[in-house]
């Protein structure tokens, strides 16, 4: 019972992960860069403003909007 309930629950996660990539792939690439720099790379807003050749504040706004973006996108589904 624990493989098959295991299988199932991990074909699952492995759609909604799958899913979200799709939807971070479809955001502009200010978002999605300062998406992945932070949340992915660890980077801070500083940082990832540095890389991108942006002020941090285009990060930080950047960032709060490709969130809303992607919880929007899940939810519409």
């Amino acid at each position: 019972l624990y493989r098959v309930f295991h299988h199932v629950w991990a074909g699952a996660e492995e759609a909604a992960v799958g899913k979200r990539e799709a939807v971070i792939g479809t955001l502009p690439r200010l978002r999605r860069t300062s998406l992945l720099l932070t949340t992915i790379e660890g980077f801070s807003h500083g940082e990832a403003a540095y890389v991108m050749g942006v002020s941090e504040d285009e990060v930080a706004e950047a960032v709060m909007r490709a969130r809303e973006s992607v919880q929007s996108m899940l939810a519409a589904d």
